[in-house]
């Protein structure tokens, strides 16, 4: 452009909020006035702003995504796929007992559970991705950790003992020894 005053009207307007948002720079248009020239520089850190959070942001949900396939592969094979709650108990124990390896492995599952939840909270978008195999699907990923945890807490309570600390109060009934917990669960023994 011609040196001189700063153009104003809309079309020139929306050209060139266009080019400093996309580009960062300035074209043919240059701002004659200093409020036009900060204008033109807040716009254009405000494109880069939205830029840079959009990109962010799929990236994030790129990232839970991924962490969400990898934990519902993990647990599809180790219920050799059949999304199995004593299939998955079963592998945990070695000759029938369950020992420390036992415990850090359902400890890590329940953080993974909690991190996918949390992810899924966070970003709504996740509930877009959907593949064809049903093992990546959320719903059998909490289905599959609901069923070990009822199963963990119903039949197999009083054989692990590290569930001990998450128990809030014990106590004996009729000679029984009694467990409950914070979900609500009792198991008697």
């Amino acid at each position: 452009m011609e040196t001189g005053a700063t153009p104003t009207d809309f079309i020139t307007a929306l050209y060139y909020s266009g080019f400093s948002l996309s580009t960062l720079g300035t074209g043919d248009i240059v701002p004659q006035t200093g409020v036009y020239r900060l204008l033109m520089i807040l716009q254009a850190i405000l494109g880069f702003s939205v830029v840079t959070m959009t990109l962010t942001f799929f990236m994030s949900v790129y990232s839970q995504l991924i962490q969400r396939n990898s934990f519902a592969s993990s647990l599809h094979y180790r219920t050799a796929a059949t999304a199995d709650a004593t299939e998955l108990l079963i592998g945990l124990s070695s000759g029938g007992q369950f020992g420390s390896s036992a415990e850090q492995t359902i400890s890590n599952t329940a953080q993974q559970v909690l991190t996918l939840i949390e992810a899924q909270h966070n970003y709504a978008a996740l509930g877009y991705f959907r593949f064809q195999e049903s093992h990546y699907a959320l719903g059998r990923i909490l289905f599959l950790v609901m069923d070990t945890a009822t199963l963990i807490h119903s039949a197999l309570a009083r054989k692990l003992r590290f569930l001990r600390p998450f128990c809030i109060r014990q106590g004996t009934s009729n000679g029984r020894k009694t467990m409950y917990f914070r979900s609500g669960v009792l198991v008697r023994t």
